[in-house]
């Protein structure tokens, strides 16, 4: 809801201004105007979001704002070509990298061998990495002459996701330590340390491959010549297939160091209806495109 009336306020403002510098029958319509994008035309547009985020902190005084870790770690772009006045092509690609590094200390085993008093430490890390790719491409219908427009179509749209983590200890496994202090729970806030028979080496997620129809309305508003801001909602009818992931760990058998891979999950194929203001999941509901 702040977000849609940020979108309003942001909307009114800039066709207050844009109304005041041209005449009340060129206001009225977009098309006699120069507003609308005509057939031929190509639209290139990013996310709205992390921008709206950022101009909503700034108007309630928040320093946190949103769009300095939005960007670069997740990042949506939208082509579009008129094939008419009233219909174009479009395409949409989302791209998300992020990777997070978690350090803790723990106790060092070897210096507390030596010197029970020993306050030495030594770091255990966790990298958690996650990859996300959607592209998604349609066709797309509009209604109305006027600055504000509504428009209607479908998509079929195709993503990648995968998870992955891997792990490094500061205190060895061997004969001599089998039971190593390690940090357990690296992700969490009530994180731990304690001695770990049987440590995580690597965490290969699943790889998913969702495949998606989507049907989709929305209202652009164009608050400049050949350039708007729109807002979208669809309903998503999506498929999905799962690869195996596994897990490579250490332990000690007896004397002997063992390192183990098994696999943590079986391929899976799913099915069926999401609806939401969002295509796809939480980000791209509203953006801003500029025609050319």
């Amino acid at each position: 809801m702040k977000k849609l009336m940020l979108l309003l306020v942001i909307a009114l403002t800039c066709g207050g201004y844009a109304y005041s510098q041209t005449s009340g029958s060129e206001a009225i319509s977009g098309e006699r105007s120069g507003y609308l994008p005509k057939t031929g035309d190509i639209g290139v547009g990013i996310a709205a979001d992390p921008i709206l985020d950022y101009i909503g902190n700034m108007f309630n005084g928040n320093t946190s704002n949103k769009s300095k870790d939005w960007w670069p770690k997740e990042q949506t772009v939208y082509l579009r070509y008129f094939l008419f006045d009233d219909q174009a092509v479009r395409l949409r690609l989302n791209v998300k990298s992020d990777t997070k590094s978690y350090n803790y200390e723990v106790q060092d085993d070897a210096a507390k061998l030596l010197n029970p008093l020993s306050n030495k430490t030594v770091e255990d890390k966790m990298v958690r990495y996650e990859n996300k790719y959607t592209l998604a491409g349609g066709y797309q219908f509009f209604r109305g002459q006027g600055r504000l427009r509504g428009f209607y179509g479908g998509d079929f749209e195709y993503s990648y996701n995968k998870l992955s983590r891997e792990f490094t200890y500061g205190n060895k496994m061997n004969a001599v330590n089998p039971t190593p202090t390690s940090t357990d729970k690296f992700d969490e806030a009530t994180a731990s340390s304690g001695p770990m028979g049987d440590r995580p080496l690597t965490v290969k997620g699943v790889s998913q491959h969702t495949l998606g129809l989507v049907a989709f309305t929305g209202a652009e508003f164009y608050f400049y010549k050949q350039a708007c801001i729109g807002f979208e909602v669809g309903l998503k009818l999506k498929a999905e297939i799962a690869n195996k992931g596994y897990t490579t760990h250490e332990t000690m058998i007896g004397s002997t160091y063992n390192k183990l891979t098994q696999n943590t999950a079986q391929g899976r194929t799913t099915s069926g209806f999401t609806m939401g203001t969002s295509i796809p999941e939480t980000y791209g509901n509203f953006y801003v495109v500029f025609h050319f």
